[in-house]
């Protein structure tokens, strides 16, 4: 069944062409307007703007020279800019929120795949955040609220876990590489360890999940890895602060 709800969608790029294919197969009417298109909001009930972060409140400002429908709310999808960079909307009577799915989209394909169950994290004025619940919900995903000054610590959080995880196994790569291991091998042969590592922290916590040397107190073994690591002949200085950052954290956590 259609949605009444009519929903405008600013930015064409790979969140923009998921979140248009998934709320118009969830009911909603959509337009989406890309680069150097005149977008029209003038019946819109929700406006998300899904550009790069650069560029979100240079369109907010131009947005609000628009005329707006009355009670319409205009979100954001930035996960690390909070709903500020929405304030020329805000002035002129709109409602505004951030909310970023926290999720990966490479392509249409792949991003409409993983969307279902996703969660949203928001914050944003109790109007907006009223009227993107269920947009959320149709969506499949679920709706968790932070505070405007949280958004940047949060979005480090997630990029530590996420981005940093890829930068992990391509240092351990490296490593393996200039021992004469092939690096594609060496991934294969990390990847049933790596997942079982990634489902037991989700299922029982980083600390009860934790094992290895460190969990075992063997410091003998974790001084053989840093001299083994300082004596590689390429990036060998980058490589030992990554495995000594890691290693005081760990101990942290344990210690914690």
């Amino acid at each position: 069944m259609k949605s009444k709800k009519q929903i405008v969608i600013i930015g064409n790029g790979k969140l923009g062409g998921v979140l248009r294919t998934a709320l118009h197969k969830a009911g909603f009417n959509v337009r989406a307007f890309g680069r150097g298109q005149k977008p029209d909001v003038g019946d819109a009930d929700i406006v998300f703007i899904a550009t790069q972060d650069q560029n979100i409140a240079k369109t907010a400002k131009s947005l609000a020279r628009l005329e707006w429908k009355k009670g319409a709310v205009a979100v954001h999808c930035s996960g690390s800019e909070n709903s500020d960079l929405l304030s020329p909307l805000r002035r002129k009577g709109v409602f505004t929120a951030s909310c970023h799915p926290l999720q990966s989209f490479p392509n249409l394909k792949s991003g409409l795949r993983a969307l279902p169950g996703t969660y949203w994290f928001c914050e944003g004025r109790g109007r907006a955040l009223a009227t993107m619940k269920p947009i959320i919900q149709k969506l499949r995903g679920k709706m968790v609220t932070v505070k405007p000054d949280q958004k940047n610590a949060y979005h480090g959080a997630v990029c530590m876990a996420a981005n940093y995880l890829t930068t992990l196994v391509g240092a351990s790569g490296d490593i393996a590489a200039q021992i004469g291991l092939r690096e594609s091998e060496f991934r294969a042969a990390l990847a049933p360890i790596l997942h079982a590592t990634l489902r037991n922290t989700i299922a029982i916590g980083p600390r009860a999940a934790l094992t290895g040397p460190i969990q075992r107190g063997d410091g003998v073994t974790v001084q053989k890895h840093q001299r083994a690591i300082k004596k590689l002949r390429n990036n060998s200085r980058d490589l030992l602060g990554v495995y000594n950052a890691l290693y005081k954290y760990t101990k942290v956590m344990i210690d914690n």
